[in-house]
């Protein structure tokens, strides 16, 4: 015992003696403007020669720590009550220190899951009061994590452009539900607020699983595959295009090589013909900028470049790009995803700058964007638009741009031809490796979840892969209940935004089966875990399209549920089946947070359905009582299982609580 405690009194003074870090650096997720969370241990960590240390001061605490054999420290500071700004020193040898300024405390919320998280607040209702209300928010913090993948083995790092005070340009390109649940969790609470994306579309749920969430899921399948490299890789991409694709994009270039020709010194240091260049704002997508149709824009600006930050390399990031690049610097290419470099359009681009094509004062910047359908254009936040000479960078979002088309394809040009789907981003564990693990040494409250339509073919797997995935990160963050909230599926009948459904849809819809039914299903078994909580959302869907433009409403029930899971406030919650019971051939239907009364919202009871022995659906006869609904159906006399909303699309489902919320759908037995 003695020995025991004499090496514990060893490990605890060893920081102290350690000797101070020549060098060092902080891991990405700390920034400027960043927000730490409160009411926990504040970890600040980053990488430094094994066995040197550094000295973390923040708000009058000063600690010591020292980089293990792997070259990493961590600095652990005493909890914080919310506040701010502060600034958080790190320091090293000989006077070698980092600033982080504009630091607030509040509450972390991290924003995952595929394309509804996404989705950007310029694409959901009313978009553009929802923008303005970001003008006066200088406590909302908000943070992208680039989307990248890695296979086979963890990161050592995310790659982020930094921690942003919120503003209406940056609100409108994030993710909406991250905007608008921030915003309207700072107003509840008073204190700041900090949002981390990490969201991906079309990704399903293995790519954001752990090697070792798998083998707890009783997966040892998926574990030993994320350990591998996929078939397909970046290197190979190209392989992924069918003949067709290549000979028409061959075609797209060569008839059009007269253009090409004559905007080869586009790229120059001094604009030729400046009087053809129309100024437009970045980021922007192509059709934004309307360009209808497929082709080559050219995008050009000058940056003032400070004397200290000329002399040595420079980054510069220009977020993902649809579909291809070619960049210049002071007309000199430096960096390219053109022909012969085929890299998804979704890869953020980073490029180096040698130091010998930077000069002090103004330099050129130009970007020949190749676009072989009209959603091309510059897909990242304003944040990730930047010059970069760490720590300092030189924001290129913003309406210093200059525009030029070299072609567009005329009509009557024949489409692209289908281009093979790229799978790599849904290879098991490869996003998690690269743009979640490294967020993990961030204390954080709590997470929201939207992801599920990527895996609606295999929902008898999903249950156990999404509880092994809760657990897995809780246990990653070390918080074992760390609150986990996440929107079940929404309606769709199929995805198709121009079409409509016959006026008596719903009014001829006979009771089916359903795969969506089932996902949600799968879902909600996980409430079966501690500091869960399930947002219903097939009221608010829509029937045609798999991303429904209502993040409003999600966000603000995503804030009532974690006002009710994270910060134990008496709200309520969604009614749930709780159990049936039968007499005869009458079945009464119990609910659980049925709150102050259930109601019928718009006409009478829709989408319960019976079924007997033979296991045949008819719809239901149902009225309410209070906390419970009675049905009965003519065409069941004996029976023996219930179904409500179980259907793709039962956005017509109409049983709410008094309080506003939606039953959630279910079935009685499976």
């Amino acid at each position: 015992m003695r020995k025991i405690c004499f090496l514990l009194l060893f490990a605890a003074v060893l920081p102290l003696r350690a000797e101070l870090a020549d060098t060092f650096t902080l891991h990405n997720v700390y920034t400027d403007h960043m927000v730490l969370q409160c009411g926990k241990d504040i970890k600040i960590t980053g990488t430094a020669a094994p066995g040197k240390s550094v000295e973390v001061t923040f708000d009058g605490n000063t600690v010591r720590a020292a980089a293990g054999n792997n070259g990493e420290w961590c600095a652990v500071l005493p909890e914080h009550a919310p506040g701010g700004p502060f600034t958080l020193t790190v320091s090293g040898k000989n006077q070698v220190k980092r600033e982080l300024k504009d630091i607030l405390v509040g509450e972390v919320w991290l924003c995952s899951g595929q394309s509804n998280m996404a989705f950007i607040l310029k694409d959901a209702f009313n978009w553009e009061e929802e923008m303005k209300t970001a003008e006066n928010l200088p406590q909302l913090r908000i943070l992208d994590v680039s989307r990248i993948v890695s296979f086979g083995s963890r990161c050592d790092d995310i790659r982020t452009a930094g921690w942003q005070p919120v503003t209406p340009l940056l609100a409108k390109w994030y993710s909406a539900i991250g905007f608008l649940f921030g915003r309207d969790l700072h107003k509840k609470l008073n204190v700041p607020v900090g949002i981390i994306n990490s969201s991906w579309g079309g990704t399903a749920i293995e790519p954001w699983m752990s090697t070792q969430a798998f083998i707890d899921a009783g997966r040892k399948d998926l574990a030993a595959k994320s350990l591998t490299y996929p078939a397909v890789d970046f290197e190979k991409y190209k392989e992924t295009r069918s003949v067709k694709s290549v000979r028409w994009e061959n075609n797209f270039f060569r008839s059009h090589a007269k253009e090409a020709d004559k905007a080869a010194s586009w790229s120059n240091i001094q604009t030729p013909e400046p009087e053809k260049w129309k100024s437009v704002t970045l980021p922007r997508r192509l059709n934004d900028l309307r360009i209808y149709r497929p082709g080559i824009t050219w995008f050009r600006c000058e940056v003032e470049i400070p004397e200290d930050m000329a002399d040595g390399d420079l980054t510069v990031s220009l977020g993902a790009i649809g579909e291809r690049d070619e960049t210049y610097f002071n007309g000199v290419p430096v960096g390219a995803t053109g022909a012969g470099h085929s890299i998804p359009g979704w890869v953020p681009r980073y490029y180096k700058i040698p130091a010998y094509l930077v000069k002090p004062g103004k330099n050129a910047l130009a970007v020949r964007v190749i676009s072989f359908s009209t959603v091309g254009g510059f897909y990242g936040n304003p944040s990730q638009l930047y010059l970069a000479r760490e720590p300092r960078r030189i924001s290129l979002a913003g309406n210093f741009w200059k525009m030029r088309s070299e072609f567009q394809l005329p009509v009557g040009f024949a489409p692209r031809p289908a281009v093979a789907y790229d799978t790599t981003k849904n290879y098991p564990s490869c996003i998690y490796n690269a743009s979640l693990a490294g967020l993990q040494r961030f204390p954080i409250r709590g997470v929201l979840w939207y992801q599920g339509e990527g895996n609606v073919s295999r929902a008898s797997e999903y249950a156990a892969l999404f509880k092994s995935l809760i657990s897995s990160w809780r246990k990653e963050w070390g918080d074992p209940e760390m609150p986990f909230i996440f929107a079940q599926l929404s309606s769709l009948e199929k995805h198709a935004p121009r079409a409509k459904l016959p006026a008596d849809f719903y009014q001829k819809l006979a009771c089916r089966e359903s795969s969506w039914a089932e996902l949600r299903e799968a879902q909600s078994d996980a409430l079966a875990l501690p500091a869960t909580a399930m947002v219903v959302t097939t009221d608010i869907g829509n029937p045609l399209d798999i991303h429904p433009r209502d993040k409003q409403t999600v966000a603000k029930r995503m804030v009532n549920e974690a006002l009710r899971v994270a910060y134990k406030k008496n709200t309520p919650g969604f009614p749930r089946f709780e159990k049936m019971s039968i007499d005869g051939n009458r079945v009464t239907v119990h609910f659980a947070n049925a709150g102050s009364g259930l109601v019928a919202k718009e006409g009478k009871l829709r989408r319960f359905a019976l079924a007997g022995k033979d296991g045949v659906f008819h719809w239901a006869e149902a009225k309410i009582d209070h906390d419970k609904v009675i049905l009965t159906c003519d065409k069941v006399a004996e029976p023996v299982a219930v179904r409500y909303a179980w259907d793709n699309n039962p956005i017509d489902a109409n049983l709410f609580n008094k309080e506003g919320f939606p039953a959630a759908g279910f079935r009685s037995r499976r």
